[in-house]
């Protein structure tokens, strides 16, 4: 069983995601005066974007390697599930905090 499943690509989407967001903020600070800048930001990156065709490949694996450590019997399961309810509570409350609108 590899943990090393369930977070595959997760580092190369987090900070493609983070370079757009920041580029998509500087575009959108300029688009009064030029409306091409969103889709440019998109275009820009065209190469990087496959790393969401390894992520969704990679899911099913994925799923099915939390749905073993979840039921694994003893300490493992047990500290995996506990794992799963604190990052759900973090994600619960990140989702409760106000939004930043571009």
């Amino acid at each position: 069983m590899e943990v090393s499943h369930i977070f595959r690509n997760i580092p190369e989407l987090l900070a493609l995601g983070l370079k757009v967001a920041k580029q998509l903020e500087k575009a959108a600070q300029n688009l009064q005066t030029d409306r091409s800048l969103i889709g440019n930001v998109f275009l820009d990156h065209v190469e990087e974007w496959n790393v969401y065709i390894k992520y969704v490949e990679n899911f099913s694996r994925a799923k099915k390697t939390i749905r073993k450590l979840e039921e694994h019997p003893g300490p493992v399961g047990e500290a995996f599930t506990e794992a799963l309810k604190v990052w759900q509570v973090s994600l619960s409350m990140k989702s409760r905090a106000p939004s930043r609108s571009i």
